[in-house]
Order: structure tokens, then sequence, then C-alpha cells
């Protein structure tokens, strides 16, 4: 009868450890949880402020890329994010999900980042210059392009139509 009462008095306390413990653990958990969605936060916005930076500096990377006054280095870096972007070869698979595809996300981005930063003011501000009036020929001829497009829509329904009537005795209205 002694051995079951210091059975269940072992009982109790491992119950009791094992409460505490859970509590413990669930507050951490907490914490950790709290932690982990605050820098999960933190890198999203820096993520999104270097998407769109990288995504409007783009064409000025290319410009600089030509330049011969942009140093080595910064040449080197945007080389690098282009062929790491380009080659099939990761540092992470792409096949283990999601990580094969965040590390296309942070790495490339963060080499055309630093090699932005390596560039000289000089060589970035005429960068932007070339850039600036390629975004503006573009814009004229993206708007070309969306009326050629109307207008042949417009040919090719009239034409289709005066198809049907002349060939098929197609009435309309």
């Amino acid at each position: 009868m002694r051995s079951e009462d210091t059975a269940t008095t072992l009982d109790c306390h491992a119950l009791s450890a094992l409460a505490m413990t859970v509590s413990y653990l669930h507050s951490s958990l907490f914490t950790l949880h709290s932690a982990v969605k605050m820098l999960y936060n933190i890198a999203v916005e820096f993520f999104k402020k270097l998407f769109f930076n990288i995504k409007g500096g783009l064409l000025v990377l290319f410009f600089a890329f030509k330049d011969a006054r942009t140093p080595f280095l910064a040449k080197a870096l945007s080389l690098i994010a282009f062929v790491y972007l380009v080659l099939p070869i990761d540092i992470i698979p792409d096949f283990i999900f999601p990580a094969g595809y965040l590390d296309d996300f942070a790495i490339a981005p963060l080499l055309l980042y630093f090699a932005h930063k390596k560039i000289p003011p000089e060589v970035l501000e005429e960068a932007k210059t070339s850039s600036d009036k390629i975004n503006k020929t573009a814009k004229t001829a993206g708007k070309i392009a969306i009326a050629s497009a109307a207008v042949s829509a417009i040919l090719f329904i009239v034409f289709v139509l005066l198809l049907l009537k002349f060939i098929f005795g197609v009435k309309f209205l």
C-alpha cells in the first residue's frame, strides 16, 4: 500500500510539473509568436520598399552598368544578381516550398540594392535621366499601341460584318 501512495504522490508531482511546464511554454510560445510576427512585419516592409525601389531602378542600373565610371563591384553585383536569377542553380532548390522561392526573392534584390549603393551619384543622375527618357517614350508608344489595337479591332469587326452581309446574306437590324 505504501508503494501506491508513493506512486500517486509522484504522479501528482509529475502532473504539477507538467502543468507548470505547459504554462511556461504557452507564455514563451506566445512571446515567441509575437516576436516572430513583429520580425515578419519588419521584413515585409523592408522588402516592399526594396522591391519598389528596385522595380523602378532596373533600367537605371542598366544605364549605370554601361557607364565606364561605374565601379567594378557594382557591375559585378548586378551581373551576379542577373546570373543568379537566370541560371537554374539556386542556394535553396525551388522544389523546397516556400524557401526555394524566398531565396530568389531575397538574394537578387539585395544584390541589386548593394550594387545601386556602390554607384556614384553623378552616374546615377545621368542613368536616371536616360531612364526617364525611355519611360516617357515607352508610355507614348504604349498609348499609340492601344489606339492602333482599338482601330484594328474595329476594322476587323466591320470586315466580319460586311463579310457576313455580302457573302452569307445575313441581315442586321
